[in-house]
This record gives C-alpha cells, sequence and structure tokens, in this order.
C-alpha cells in the first residue's frame, strides 16, 4: 500500500473538540493506516508564478501508534489532542492528497482558498472536495438541482415574493445560504407580526437572497444526516433531534444525535443523488434528510462520524482512508 502524504486546511487544532470532530476522527485513522498528516491553516496558503505554496506543519494525534521522540520534542505547538512540528514551506509536489476541511461561513476568504486548492489541483494534487464544485454547490441552494427530491421551496430576496410564499405554507423555515450549525434559521407564519422584520435582517434589506422552505413537521423524529463516500451512502445516518421547543436539530444547538439504519426511502434518495455527487468530485459529503425529502446537501465540511461510529459498527473513518487509497491503487 502507498503511503500518502496528507494535507488538510481546517481551522485551528485547539478549537476542535477531538470527541466530537470528524477530521480528528479521519486524521488518527489515517495515521492508523501508516499515512502522513499535515495541518495546513487556511491562512498560510499562497501561490507564487502560478504555482502553489503552503506554510504546512506534520501533525500527530495522541491516538497515533507511534510518535518519535525525535518528532515529539521539535513540536512547538501542543494541543489536548495532537502535536505539531514547526511550519516549512511545501509546494505541491509534496502532496498526494488535499482536503479542504475548514468550516463555513461560506465566505470570500472561503472562495480564494478553493482558488488557491485549484493550482494545486492543476498540480497532480487529488483535491477533495472538488474547489470548483464547493464554489459551484451551495449547500442550500445545490438542492435546488433536485427538485423531485425537495419539498416546497423557494430562493429570493424579495419582499413579494417570500411573503406570497408564506402565505402558501401554515409554517415556512427561513435560512440563509451562507450559515452552518443552525445560525440564523427563523420558523415564521402568514401574519406573524415580526415576519417583515426577519425577512429584512436576513436579506440585508432585501439586497441578499435566503431559503425559504415549508416546514416539515417530521423534524420531531429527527433531521438526518446520511454520510456519502464517493457517491456511496453509509448504512446508518444520524437522526438529530431537536431540544424540547427547538425546531433546530442541529448538535451544536443542542440537538441529541441517533444512529439509524437508513430506510428503504433514504436509499432511493441516495441512488439518485449519489452519482451526481461523484461525478462532480464531490467525495465527502453530508446529505440532510427530513422525512422523504432532503433539506441541504453539505459539502465543505460535513461532520457526524464520532456520533455514528459510537453508537453503530460502522468505521466510517476508515471507509475514508479506503476510498482514498483505492484511488492510487
Amino acid at each position: 500500500m502507498k503511503i500518502l502524504r496528507i494535507g488538510i486546511v481546517m481551522d485551528s487544532p485547539a478549537q476542535l473538540k477531538a470527541l466530537k470532530d470528524s477530521t480528528i476522527a479521519f486524521i488518527e485513522a489515517a495515521e492508523q493506516q501508516g499515512h502522513l498528516i499535515d495541518y495546513l491553516a487556511p491562512h498560510c496558503l499562497w501561490a507564487e508564478q502560478g504555482c502553489f505554496f503552503v506554510h504546512s506543519q506534520r501533525i500527530f494525534t495522541h491516538h497515533a501508534k507511534k510518535i518519535s521522540s525525535q518528532n515529539t520534542h521539535s513540536a512547538h505547538h501542543d494541543t489536548s489532542w495532537c502535536t505539531l512540528q514547526p511550519s516549512i514551506v511545501k509546494t505541491s509536489n509534496d502532496f498526494d492528497v488535499i482536503l479542504m476541511r475548514k468550516d463555513p461561513p461560506f465566505s470570500l476568504d472561503y472562495i480564494y482558498i478553493t482558488y488557491l486548492l485549484e493550482l494545486a489541483e492543476k498540480e497532480g494534487v487529488l483535491v477533495l472536495n472538488k474547489p470548483e464544485s464547493l464554489r459551484n454547490c451551495n449547500e442550500k441552494f445545490f438542492i435546488m438541482h433536485f427538485p423531485e427530491l425537495i419539498t416546497d421551496t423557494m430562493v429570493s430576496s424579495q419582499p413579494a415574493d417570500l411573503i406570497h410564499f408564506i402565505s402558501q405554507h401554515p409554517k415556512v423555515v427561513l435560512k440563509p445560504l451562507d450559515a452552518r450549525a443552525g445560525r440564523g434559521i427563523f420558523l415564521v407564519q402568514e401574519g406573524a407580526p415580526n415576519t417583515n422584520a426577519i425577512l429584512e435582517m436576513l436579506t440585508h434589506y432585501y439586497t441578499v437572497p435566503i431559503m425559504a422552505q415549508k416546514f416539515l413537521p417530521e423534524i420531531a423524529e429527527g433531521d438526518k444526516r446520511i454520510i456519502l463516500i464517493d457517491g456511496i451512502p453509509i448504512p446508518y445516518s444520524l437522526a438529530r433531534i431537536p431540544a424540547k421547543n427547538e425546531i433546530r436539530a442541529n448538535l451544536a444547538v443542542g440537538g441529541q444525535g441517533k444512529a439509524q439504519r437508513l430506510t428503504q426511502k433514504d436509499q432511493e434518495i441516495c441512488e439518485k443523488i449519489g452519482p451526481h455527487l461523484k461525478a462532480r468530485g464531490l467525495f465527502w459529503v453530508g446529505l440532510d434528510v427530513i422525512g422523504d425529502y432532503i433539506t441541504e446537501i453539505n459539502v465543505t465540511s460535513p461532520t457526524g462520524i464520532r456520533d455514528i461510529e459510537t453508537q453503530s459498527d460502522c468505521k466510517i473513518a476508515q471507509a475514508l482512508i479506503q476510498a482514498i487509497e483505492q484511488k492510487f491503487a
């Protein structure tokens, strides 16, 4: 088996929670297979004369099977879960694979990183997920490409359009197109006194489009996170159950995660959407499903690995590594 040199663009290791974070689960699994992992801070990527460069740090988790004393002593930064070597300059020739795992918001800074990663891709590095698709497949808007799989949904910045949509449904969920972890989500209904104020705030006074979706009462049974690897679903989803008096099921806002086997309907949804994800180079994807409908397609840094692995026999991180290894076989 080829030892892979893997770079991971992610937020500061000190900000991550080792017992919950999916990127850390991936790093641990990669280490166990003998692969070499580098931490690439988002602000440390740059280009010069059309070539990709990065200030890179080799990373070792404290769960690794073996960390040499030399590597440990040379580290200049130590978090609760890993050790980092000092930063050195590397080029695309120093990597086989680079994973983009920086959390949203999907800002201009995020887009600039995809530009830089495209240079690495051009120079022969396998970049996952594909930078072009990260830009083109907005996690909220991308579902509009699969109208047969979604509930009633509108994307608009215009008050008349949004108010009319709200009037057509008992309850409507409003959400920004660039946020994550349940931020900026509101439940509204026709005639509610604060609806206009909410629309003004979310659309920045009707200049930025937002998403409006028919409220699905099946959310009480869970907002299911389905992880797909290269278009193939993991057999368990993570049903995130909202807390009392909440419509948001995100774990970050108090939702409780429960691993569940995929239903037949879940399988049918994945069979329809999986080939499209694979064709776009979307290797690691988190599909959000409420009832029988997809509500989001998470392509930036989908989570859920730890909770599913804890509650099932799935070895998702290992499956991710094996799928990457097969690309080099």
